[in-house]
């Protein structure tokens, strides 16, 4: 119970502490009033808010489900055998949407500016970056994440080549998806982000399912592979040149 109130409590406690803050000490100006509440904001936010949970739910479902369907397919104690190198790559993906997030207002205030070449040539810096970085840690883990493992668990688990390749590439195709993540969400895509994250979660699920009998916990690892490319890959790719289209022709018309 302790380390469950530790876990969810501490960021509700520091999001309050920085709440009270800003807003009664760093700029107290910007302080919400019941006075500039406004019934069409409201309900945009709470559409926005909405799509964005849906987004949220999904990706949960897509990837946070893996040790309940090792758990339910091949037995409680293969769990770690997934979990343990699934969490190594998992820091690699936390560690980039930390670096990746402040991007969203960034490419608000620059497509409110007009700035739309930045935001363009920034988001392809951001992107490759991302998955530069995203396929040198792979690398990396690819090559000492066996021993790593080994080694966190006192030599009980130890991780397939097979089993981390398929986290690795999992890992680079989510960051280019998150990467790319920021400039939608800066352009008010969340719609499209919220279907194609259920049509995703769906593939994923369905092909995790269907593969962890015949592959053991490296099909969990590569159904989310496959599923993520196959789903998001595609419907980024085809949608990310037409939101470029989109402000450029919004600059020239304004």
């Amino acid at each position: 119970t302790g380390l469950a109130i530790a876990y969810a409590g501490t960021p509700i406690l520091f999001g309050l502490c920085n709440t009270v803050w800003s807003f009664a000490w760093w700029r107290p100006d910007l302080r919400p009033r019941p006075a500039h509440v406004r019934r069409s904001q409201m309900r945009e936010l709470w559409t926005i808010g909405a799509l964005y949970f849906v987004l949220q739910l999904s990706a949960a479902f897509a990837f946070a489900a893996d040790n309940f369907i090792v758990a339910m397919t091949l037995g409680p104690e293969r769990v770690p055998d997934l979990a343990v190198p699934a969490r190594l790559f998992g820091l690699v993906t936390f560690a980039l949407g930390l670096l990746l997030r402040p991007m969203w207002p960034e490419y608000t205030r620059a497509i409110s500016l007009g700035r739309v070449s930045w935001v363009e040539r920034t988001t392809i810096r951001s992107l490759v970056l991302a998955t530069a970085v995203a396929a040198l840690a792979s690398a990396g883990l690819l090559l000492f994440g066996s021993a790593l493992t080994s080694a966190l668990t006192r030599g009980t688990v130890t991780a397939s080549l097979a089993l981390l390749s398929a986290l690795g590439f999992t890992t680079i195709v989510v960051a280019a998806g998150n990467a790319l993540s920021m400039v939608y969400n800066a352009v008010g895509a969340m719609r499209f982000q919220a279907t194609v994250a259920l049509a995703m979660a769906a593939v994923v699920l369905t092909l995790k399912i269907t593969l962890v009998g015949p592959l053991g916990v490296t099909g969990v690892a590569l159904g989310g592979a496959v599923g993520y490319t196959m789903i998001s890959g595609t419907a980024f790719a085809w949608y990310t040149p037409g939101v470029f289209r989109r402000l450029r022709a919004d600059g020239s018309a304004a």
